[in-house]
């Protein structure tokens, strides 16, 4: 990639891995060799930087969303777009897929989140007008038919795909107006971890809507958040350089503050919880840390700022993407 790689996705073969860059291309690479398989994927005539990307369930399709609003379909065996949609205003910032493989769902800087009927390919389904900024995360909840979306405008939203509706208030901690910068959903499906700018982290009761426990202790914006795969712990990466882990039960710091980066603008527990993984913004750019005892075990060098993590389900393979680059560690 020739500029910033936005977006990561395993394949569901073990071997294969595809990214997206602002430099307008898709590309698919071997996990082994490290070697780009075939040509770039791109959109012929669009030069639009491609900032988001999401395998549908099924793994046959790849939805990509630009600096242009639009959001593209790629079949991923013959690595073509075959459907285009046009509707957002500015940035695709992000995208899911419902289980069933029916639906997209995008959110974007125009403050929008859209609902796409796959099938249909030309216009979106619905519209979820109601947020007045930037939307910054979605989360797709279990019963297939709720989204949960997160803005810069302070707010939570669930909303329903079916009416393109937003069911009942915003879901607003009255005494933090802080910009809600990202969102993560527990493994039961029960309860959303927010981040903010102010630096704080609340959980939400999905069945509720209602803030369940906050925790202070970053002096930052929190920029990313990954749960534990049992569910009783929450990791959050800050502007302050800082990743903590938090206990759900007590609310408390169990591990932590850990000094790791520049800002740690990526994080992630190992499947088996037994590690977890850092990225930031200085030459040290990837760290591993052991999750019980919050040891250094591993620096990965990175010249450039890491903006994503994912570990391969195997737990052998970590892989990072930064500006222009992704890498593969063993």
């Amino acid at each position: 990639h020739t500029s910033h790689v936005n977006g990561v996705v395993h394949l569901p073969n073990g071997r294969s891995i595809i990214t997206c860059s602002h430099d307008s291309s898709l590309r698919r690479w071997d996990l082994e060799s490290g070697a780009q398989t075939g040509d770039d994927w791109r959109d012929e005539g669009d030069e639009a930087a491609v900032w988001c990307i999401a395998l549908s369930p099924n793994s046959k399709t790849i939805a990509s969303g630009s600096s242009e609003g639009t959001v593209t379909l790629w079949n991923v065996e013959k690595e073509k777009v075959i459907a285009k949609w046009a509707g957002h205003t500015m940035i695709v910032r992000s995208l899911c897929w419902s289980a069933d493989s029916e639906y997209v769902v995008s959110g974007s800087y125009d403050g929008m989140a859209r609902v796409w009927n796959v099938k249909s390919g030309k216009t979106p389904r619905k519209t979820m007008r109601g947020h007045t900024d930037n939307v910054n995360g979605v989360v797709h909840l279990a019963d297939g038919r709720n989204i949960i979306t997160c803005s810069d405008d302070g707010s939570l939203r669930r909303w329903d795909l079916e009416r393109g509706a937003q069911i009942g208030d915003d879901w607003r901690d009255e005494q933090d107006k802080a910009q809600v910068r990202c969102i993560a959903l527990s493994p039961n499906g029960k309860t959303v971890a927010s981040g903010s700018r102010g630096g704080t982290v609340r959980l939400w009761n999905v069945e509720t809507e209602k803030v369940i426990a906050k925790w202070a202790g970053h002096t930052n914006i929190v920029i990313s958040m990954s749960w534990s795969a049992d569910g009783t712990r929450v990791m959050s990466g800050s502007g302050d350089g800082t990743a903590r882990v938090w206990d759900v039960e007590s609310g408390k710091t169990v591990l932590g503050p850990i000094e790791a980066h520049g800002a740690v603008v990526a994080v992630v527990y190992s499947p088996d919880m037994k590690k977890i993984a850092t990225g930031g913004a200085n030459e040290n750019g990837v760290k591993i840390w052991d999750a019980t005892t919050g040891e250094l075990l591993s620096t990965l060098k990175h010249e450039n700022e890491v903006r994503s993590l994912a570990w391969t389900s195997d737990q052998k393979k970590l892989i990072s993407a930064a500006r222009d680059f992704i890498r593969i560690f063993e």
